[in-house]
């Protein structure tokens, strides 16, 4: 390394020395190198010394030490710039020593370049730069997730709703992720990060409207006086649409007449992708009786077809909502603390359509949910009386107090027979048995040996004695042997003795043995 002062003639030719002192060094490539140093010579000394090291980190393939990235991220911006031409930075070295204002600003781009909307783009960057102010970041080196975590744990101490804490670091962790991405950082110093219980610490929970209380709604809102820029028959279609839809406050505010298709066999609203939440293109089928009020209501406000329906709607819906609400008795925050604001309307029309009893797959399509836990958990209100419905599909258990007459009464239920007269036995009809002795049941090889020995015929000579007519019963089942029903041919191992009586064996031969 040699440092030293560049000579150089000026106008009238006289030789003269830079201000600077200049230090020449070799670099990984061993290649001659020359970069300006400070006006004192100690100062550019030190400087030398720090880049023969990081010559040194470069021949080693080693990233710089810690040490050396702080002093790395002091150097003005020209300087690193020109050791990232010799070779001797990375592009991860580069970032670490670029302020962070200045990645913001890529990232800023990075969204709208994506498509995002202004306001999206806008609201992230400065969730990302209050964190990075509150944090006392300068240098993406600087970021630690034990100081995100603090600060952000310390504004919701300050009265930030957890909800709102998940959001400011969701942009944050994204902003890291991009970093990662554009091979600015090796990896995510926030990624292990994870999102507080917002269940926990709800500041406004929603509910939604009885199909009663929305037609209170529109009934009163029709006949009410103008405010907040809309006359009370456009706020009437406003509120319809939104909950016979579902759609969110942005996505209305985008509707032109163009919006609406009625040629077709089904009425659709459409929703161009850069209007969408999910930034995609949407076709939401809606009711004919709807489709032809909408219209009825174009014709009559002399809407053009590129103007939207409510142009002039702002952010403040919940307060329009409000006055309605008001003057049609509704309480705008019940009881329970859950609030009726405009976006309940979403709620109320996600909630009807699970009750009514649509498959949760189609109510996650008509509410343009990506995951379907977010349609049947968040969305779908149920009322004490639904619930209180839905345990009519228990069956009625016995219980220990009950008397003999309802026993008997739950055993019919048992038998799904509540409106029959129960039989105990069926077979008294076909086998009667009073004035009659009980018979037994004996086994056929019993009584065929007993009959040989009677008649003197040797055991198992007489091997069925069904054949030779001693019952007619068997024989009567023999005579089905022919039957394509293997069952019809199976041999009877047993045989009643001293019958019960003389129906007994007309009433068995009905049964088809």
């Amino acid at each position: 390394m040699r440092v030293f002062k560049q000579k150089y003639n000026d106008r009238n030719g006289k030789t003269r020395e830079s201000a600077k002192w200049y230090v020449e060094f070799r670099d990984h490539m061993e290649t001659t190198r020359r970069i300006p140093g400070f006006s004192d010579k100690k100062l550019t000394e030190e400087f030398g010394r720090r880049v023969e090291k990081l010559v040194s980190t470069r021949v080693l393939g080693d990233s710089p030490a810690p040490e050396l990235a702080r002093w790395l991220e002091t150097l003005p911006t020209t300087t690193r710039n020109r050791l990232g031409k010799f070779g001797l930075l990375d592009s991860r070295t580069v970032a670490n020593s670029k302020p962070l204002s200045d990645h913001l600003d890529d990232f800023h781009a990075s969204l709208l370049h994506k498509g995002n909307t202004q306001a999206h783009a806008d609201l992230t960057k400065a969730r990302v730069s209050n964190v990075v102010s509150g944090c006392g970041f300068r240098y993406f080196s600087d970021i630690a997730a034990a100081r995100v975590f603090r600060f952000l744990a310390e504004q919701r101490q300050a009265d930030m709703s957890a909800q709102t804490s998940n959001y400011y670091l969701q942009a944050f962790k994204q902003f890291c992720g991009w970093m990662v991405k554009e091979r600015r950082s090796a990896e995510s110093p926030v990624a292990h990060l994870s999102a507080v219980n917002a269940k926990l610490d709800r500041r406004r929970e929603r509910r939604n409207l009885s199909a009663a209380d929305l037609s209170n709604l529109l009934e009163i809102t029709a006949a009410g006086p103008v405010h907040h820029k809309f006359d009370g028959r456009a706020r009437t279609m406003l509120y319809r649409v939104a909950m016979e839809t579902g759609l969110r406050r942005k996505e209305l505010v985008s509707l032109t007449p163009e919006s609406l298709d009625t040629d077709s066999e089904l009425a659709t609203i459409i929703i161009r992708a850069e209007d969408a939440k999910n930034r995609k293109p949407t076709v939401q089928a809606i009711r004919r009786e709807l489709a032809e009020e909408l219209l009825k209501w174009i014709q009559d406000a002399q809407i053009a077809l590129e103007t939207p329906l409510w142009a002039n709607l702002t952010k403040r819906t919940a307060d329009m909502l409000k006055v309605d609400l008001e003057a049609a008795d509704i309480a705008y925050v019940d009881d329970a603390g859950l609030y009726a604001d405009f976006h309940a309307l979403r709620h109320s029309f996600i909630s009807l359509i699970a009750q009514g009893g649509v498959h949760p797959k189609l109510a996650q399509k008509l509410a343009r949910h990506s995951d379907i836990n977010l349609t049947m958990t968040r969305y779908t209100h149920t009322l004490l009386s639904d619930e209180s419905e839905a345990l009519d599909v228990l069956p009625e258990f016995p219980s220990m107090y009950d008397n003999g007459s309802d026993k008997e009464q739950q055993e019919l239920r048992a038998t799904g027979t509540d409106d029959a007269t129960a039989q105990k036995n069926v077979l008294p009809s076909g086998l009667p048995e009073s004035g009659a002795e009980r018979g037994v049941s004996v086994h056929l090889s019993a009584v065929s040996m007993g009959e040989e020995r009677e008649k003197g015929v040797a055991p198992g000579a007489v091997k069925n004695p069904a054949k030779h007519g001693e019952n007619p019963l068997f024989e009567a089942i023999e005579r089905r042997e022919g039957d394509s029903n293997p069952r019809s041919r199976l041999k009877p191992t047993h045989r009643i003795s001293n019958p019960a009586h003389s129906a007994t064996l007309p009433s068995l031969l009905a049964l088809n043995l």
